[in-house]
Parts: C-alpha cells; sequence; structure tokens
C-alpha cells in the first residue's frame, strides 16, 4: 500500500513539471541595445528556483509583430545571478528591447526543455533604464504545451509502421505469410 501511494505522488510529481508534453524550445539569445536593467536573482529566489533545477532563465518583451523576445538571460546554476535586461534602441525603427515602464514576462526553461512561467512577488516587475532590482521572491508554474497528433500506423511489425506516430490510425499494412 505505502509502495502504491509513494508510485502515485513520484507520478504526480512526474507530470506537474510537464516532462510528458515538450514545449518548442525558447530563444534566450538577448540583443544588447546598450541600455539596460539590472535584475538580480538572490535570496529565496534563489531557493525557488533551485526547486525547478538548473537551465535559462529570461525576461520577454512584445515586439512589433507581437512576438515575445529575449530581452535579457542567464543561465541559472543554482546560484545568486543577475540578468542585463536590455533597452529599446531608439535608434532603430524596430522595438528591439523594453519601453520604460514596461512588464517583464518571465521564462525559466530546465536542461531537459521543460518551462515555466516565472512571477516575482516583491518587485513592481517593470523596466527602467539604467536601473537595478533585487529579486528577492520568485513563483512558478509549469507551462503545459499542446501535443501534436500525428496519426498513422503504430504498429512497428507492420509495413508501413510509421516512428512519427503517436495515434493509431488503423491503417497497419502486413506482409502477407510467405511473401516479403
Amino acid at each position: 500500500m505505502i509502495k502504491n501511494i509513494y508510485l502515485f505522488f513520484s507520478l504526480l510529481t512526474f507530470c506537474s513539471l510537464n516532462v510528458f508534453s515538450q514545449c518548442p524550445p525558447l530563444d534566450f539569445t538577448p540583443l544588447n541595445t546598450g541600455t539596460n536593467m539590472t535584475l538580480l536573482i538572490t535570496g529565496g529566489s534563489v531557493s525557488t528556483m533551485n526547486v525547478i533545477g538548473q537551465g535559462s532563465i529570461g525576461v520577454f518583451y512584445t515586439d512589433d509583430n507581437g512576438l515575445l523576445i529575449c530581452g535579457g538571460s542567464k543561465t541559472f546554476e543554482g546560484d545568486q545571478c543577475s540578468i542585463s535586461a536590455y533597452g529599446d534602441d531608439t535608434t532603430t525603427p524596430e522595438k528591439d528591447g523594453f519601453n520604460v515602464g514596461e512588464s517583464f514576462v518571465w521564462k525559466f526553461e530546465d536542461l531537459n526543455g521543460n518551462q515555466f512561467d516565472l512571477s516575482t512577488t516583491i518587485f513592481d516587475n517593470l523596466y527602467s533604464a539604467n536601473g537595478f532590482a533585487p529579486i528577492t521572491s520568485i513563483a512558478y508554474s509549469s507551462i503545459a504545451c499542446e501535443i501534436l497528433e500525428v496519426l498513422g500506423c503504430t504498429d512497428e511489425t507492420a509495413c508501413n509502421f510509421n516512428p512519427e506516430a503517436n495515434t493509431a490510425d488503423g491503417n497497419c499494412e502486413y506482409a502477407i505469410e510467405n511473401y516479403d
């Protein structure tokens, strides 16, 4: 009985960390625009981050096309670290960084590709040119990505086995006995 309860909670933990569905990898490559704000991941936020592990942490902004773009990132290795969040370069026509007063969208991707939304709990979360903010408290939630359904033959013994299929479509074809 105890073994079954342990297995149940292990499976529940496994599922809650989003290991069943991988999201497309995030691009944590920021553009250095020459203006930045320093975000120091410290104190309780380091302890919280260690629960979900090592990986890439970043802040994202929305560009002119409505896409989330990394405006600053760092590899989190279990210790205090700082992120340079880059501001928009006003000498260029495109939006290539944070505007003053714009909110950060925090993301984290662990070494296994699992992704998390992060939120700061003791910080106004707004970009300030040449600003500094200690991030002492962070909360996280797992991102669940949709699994693309690929129909096809999932029987490895069939002639038309599709290794990319994750849903059987009932159309497997088999060799006729004594023929190959």
